[in-house]
């Protein structure tokens, strides 16, 4: 007899990621990713099932956390900004530092 095996596990991939004002991408996954710094557009290598969820803030020098898109779009391949937040720093722009939360599967638990 034949079952069906169904797993708990979402399949979660997490990226993080961080871009320099000058566009050039660092951080743990900067691998997995690439940027096109005039559309703003960050690629995944590997997409995901769905559509995931981007958490995106810069600190400037002086501490002050501040959300890093306006205008997102956000889908299984890419995030694209139509600009990214760049908030006044006496000490230089700071890097925008993003958290990619997404599923390898479409289940739903």
């Amino acid at each position: 007899m034949l079952r069906s095996i169904k797993s708990g596990q979402r399949k979660v991939r997490i990226l993080a990621i961080k871009i320099s004002n000058s566009g050039v991408v660092s951080g743990p996954d900067s691998k997995k990713v690439s940027y096109d710094h005039s559309t703003k557009t960050v690629s995944f290598n590997q997409s995901f099932a769905e559509a995931p969820v981007v958490i995106g803030s810069y600190i400037e020098s002086v501490g002050n956390a501040f959300s890093a898109f306006q205008d997102t779009a956000v889908t299984r391949n890419t995030i694209t900004a139509s600009q990214f937040k760049v908030y006044f720093d006496p000490n230089g722009t700071p890097d925008i530092e993003l958290l990619i939360i997404g599923s390898d599967t479409t289940e739903k638990y």
